[in-house]
């Protein structure tokens, strides 16, 4: 119990974060571009940034009631402690995009700097995980080598998060999602496999564009605003490098595939 109401300290502490933040910043950006090529809103940007998040810590008392039960001290220590990383996740995600844009305006303009996308991609896998131990999905994760790039960390790691969520929710107990980094000519190249509902051909032409509703739907009962891949295809793009996306159909799994160009030695 002295975790859990640790953890309720810590919640209380980024919810205060949090509306001071927007009630300083929100009223001065408007919600509701819907063009391809325009950056989205910091509310827009906030308000589906938070789900995936969110999801992960109802997961997490879920978790922990299942251990209460089972009379598993460590486990809810443990879960605990996981939440308390997401939640610190959270006050790092709003704080870097209230930063970005009280400097330039636009919540997806940044100051490049060198990272590693293994530790990027490392950190939304453990984040990520709760959500898919309560799914019984499988996270695996495959690197060959260690690969720097040039960037923004925070925006990195909303755009892998995204991806890896929604391979998460399309997929059904028992699946896997496979993540892998690899290097090919100057690039590093993130491939993130599921084997869920899949994507139809026009479903695939209209991936990336905002507000879209796709034939494919998630698995559990949340629901999709069509913003998700819109932002990942945004951010990536903001780095130089590309985003695509294929499928053999629905019912077939996903694959996303993600290019970055390498930091140069």
């Amino acid at each position: 119990m002295i975790a859990a109401h640790a953890g309720d300290r810590h919640r209380i502490g980024a919810e205060q974060a949090i509306n001071a933040n927007l009630q300083k910043y929100g009223s001065r950006y408007s919600i509701g571009q819907k063009s391809a090529s325009a950056s989205p809103s910091v509310l827009t940007l906030v308000a589906h940034d938070l789900r995936s998040p969110l999801a992960t810590l109802r997961s997490l008392v879920e978790l922990i009631e299942v251990y209460q039960k089972a009379d598993r001290p460590e486990k809810i220590a443990s879960c605990a402690t996981r939440a308390s990383n997401i939640i610190d996740s959270l006050e790092e995600m709003l704080n870097s995009i209230l930063e970005r844009v009280m400097k330039t305006g636009d919540p997806l303009n940044f100051e490049p700097f060198p990272l590693s996308i293994d530790e990027i991609l490392n950190r939304v896998i453990t984040n990520n995980s709760p959500a898919a131990e309560i799914d019984k999905i499988s996270l695996r994760q495959q690197s060959c080598g260690s690969f720097e790039v040039e960037g923004d960390y925070q925006l990195l790691y909303q755009a892998i998060e995204n991806m890896i969520g929604n391979a998460i929710t399309h997929s059904s107990a028992g699946m896997a999602v496979d993540c892998t980094l690899r290097q090919s000519a100057g690039n590093v190249v993130l491939s993130i496999q599921d084997h869920g509902t899949g994507l139809s051909c026009a479903d695939i032409q209209k991936a990336f564009k905002p507000f879209m509703t796709l034939s494919s739907k998630p698995v559990g009962a949340s629901k999709s605003w069509g913003l998700g891949l819109w932002i990942v295809k945004l951010i990536i793009e903001q780095h130089g490098g590309t985003v695509s996306v294929a499928s053999e159909g629905l019912g077939k799994g996903t694959i996303f595939t993600v290019t970055l160009p390498l930091l140069a030695d």
